[in-house]
């Protein structure tokens, strides 16, 4: 039931932001999302071996077995500076939605686009939750049937998960 209130306040405070922000600022808030994401996903690794291997007395064997820890928070680091720059580029196109009808539109376009975003959002972390499930995580989502429906119904994202997944399990059994 935890999962529902949750689930609910999350997805309210997304509209009532969304709303406030405007469509054209929760855009340029997902393209940011996006390209972080995926200059991130491509440069972070070889950026890690190449820092691990600097920090660890200029190692250059590619064996070289890059701390998770490490990894993880070069990710961060790399995420949060590329979406502060893409954001910071994309904050200078909303000067034109102060005008009285954009503004109304870009106001409720705002507003269904946060709650898309919030709903991803809730989504992925459901999913992490379940990956790594307690006692708690796993009586919570089966009493949280609005919980079960986003993991659930999900059409194209939770497939494309599954697949990971499994392929994932499979190459490390292998």
């Amino acid at each position: 039931m935890i999962y529902t209130w949750v689930i609910i306040l999350i997805l309210a405070l997304g509209l009532i932001s969304g709303y406030r922000s405007g469509f054209v600022t929760m855009l340029v808030r997902l393209v940011a999302y996006a390209i972080a994401w995926l200059l991130t996903m491509a440069f972070s690794d070889k950026l890690a071996q190449l820092l691990y291997s600097a920090v660890t007395n200029g190692s250059t064997a590619s064996t070289i077995t890059v701390p998770r820890a490490f990894s993880g928070i070069l990710f961060f680091v790399m995420f949060s500076v590329i979406y502060g720059i893409v954001r910071r580029i994309g904050s200078d196109l909303n000067i034109i939605t102060r005008l009285p009808l954009i503004h109304q539109a870009n106001a409720l376009l705002g507003a269904a686009i946060s709650f898309i975003i919030r709903y991803l959002f809730i989504f992925l972390v459901l999913n992490v939750l379940l990956l790594f499930s307690t006692t708690w995580t796993t009586s919570q989502y089966q009493n949280s049937s609005l919980a079960q429906t986003i993991v659930k119904k999900t059409p194209v994202v939770s497939g494309q998960l599954y697949r990971q997944w499994q392929d994932s399990r499979s190459s490390t059994n292998n």
